[in-house]
């Protein structure tokens, strides 16, 4: 077969470079280990070198390349587990990769021992293997091209309750931040469907434009998204300890106690918490107390800042109200009570502090 070269090869190309050039900044932009950037260079080179082997099948210098014979199939198993590390570590402070995460190897792994005979042939039976599937490009083999359609799926999945947990919990993560991830995964999302559109619609030969151009796209978008929002390339600032953060204050620890006494007396008898337009302000005020001396006893002995000290507290009381076989209360009107403005920020409030939600919580303690 005769090279050739076409404006859709120029068009990966492009994609292929814009992948390598991406992943050579953010290696040099980090200027210290950042796990979330060291992930996404992986991904953008797996991204990579799947546009550039397309390139090659499609204009036929595989030929001249025959040990590159189906080297890029297992590698269909890596995108999906390497993009849902990323997120993960983007979004988890702290994230560390364990041991455990090795599973997500597993599949890759399979298909490398799958295609061993493949590997191990000699360079004459890789070029008779590749003139045979010369018209058949890597996706077109049906059963091998579900179980990769599976796996995506099963990792949007994954990724979409990562996202949502994060976006509904009212988690320290910037907007900008969840932003970012929100575009990637319709990206992720998009190029999943085109992989299940080609595999319904198009004939073999045709499915061999749909997904490589696809990628370049992802590339281009990815790229025009990084260049509009720089900051998500970088690690966030490592936040200020609490004794750093309050090391100039002039409240002393007998102060505080005494403060915490008085905040906790009042919160009882008064039940301030079930006042939903309650404020930082409004209860330093109630406490004769500033603002600023307020948050330090919040934070340094209460364990939490002013929401999550005063939702604690409304979770407290809802929770008694949920079991009160008296009252016989619907989710919504205990969530109004106990200071919520919404079911919804209640359900997430709830879920943050128990791990389940109220009508959930209400279930396993009538069936104890």
């Amino acid at each position: 077969m005769e090279p050739r070269f076409d404006i859709y090869a120029a068009l990966c190309m492009v994609g292929f470079s814009q992948a390598l050039l991406w992943a050579m900044v953010l290696l040099q932009r980090s200027k210290r280990q950042y796990l979330p950037n060291q992930l996404l260079v992986s991904f953008l080179l797996l991204l990579a070198f799947a546009i550039g082997h397309f390139v090659l099948q499609r204009s036929n210098y595989i030929l001249a390349l025959p040990h590159f014979a189906g080297i890029e199939r297992p590698l269909f198993f890596l995108y999906a587990p390497a993009i849902y590390l990323y997120i993960r570590a983007f979004l988890e402070p702290g994230f560390q990769l364990r041991t455990k995460d090795l599973l997500h190897l597993a599949p890759f792994l399979v298909c490398v021992i799958w295609y061993a005979p493949l590997f191990a042939a000699s360079a004459a039976e890789k070029e008779a293997y590749l003139m045979t599937n010369s018209q058949q490009a890597v996706l077109t083999e049906m059963p091998f091209a579900l179980i990769v359609l599976a796996q995506e799926l099963a990792y949007f999945s994954l990724i979409l309750q990562l996202y949502r947990k994060y976006r509904r919990t009212g988690s320290k993560v910037p907007a900008k931040r969840l932003k970012w991830i929100r575009n990637l995964i319709m990206l992720f999302l998009i190029v999943s469907l085109l992989y299940a559109i080609q595999l319904i619609f198009f004939s073999n030969e045709d499915r061999f434009y749909i997904i490589p151009l696809a990628l370049s796209v992802f590339i281009y978008e990815f790229g025009y998204l990084g260049i509009r929002e720089p900051g998500v390339f970088a690690a966030p600032e490592e936040p200020e300890s609490t004794p750093q953060k309050y090391a100039k204050s002039a409240l002393s620890d007998a102060q505080a106690q005494a403060f915490v006494a008085k905040l906790e007396k009042l919160m009882v008898n008064d039940q301030l918490f079930l006042d939903s337009n309650l404020s930082l302000a409004t209860l330093a005020s109630r406490l004769s107390i500033s603002t600023n001396h307020l948050s330090q006893v919040l934070n340094q002995n209460l364990g939490g800042g002013f929401y999550e000290y005063v939702n604690r507290l409304r979770i407290e009381y809802a929770s008694e109200l949920l079991l009160d076989e008296n009252g016989n209360y619907v989710v919504e009107e205990i969530a109004f009570k106990a200071g919520f403005n919404s079911r919804s920020a209640f359900n997430s409030a709830f879920r943050k502090h128990t791990g389940t939600t109220p009508s959930e919580y209400r279930k396993s303690h009538k069936n104890v």
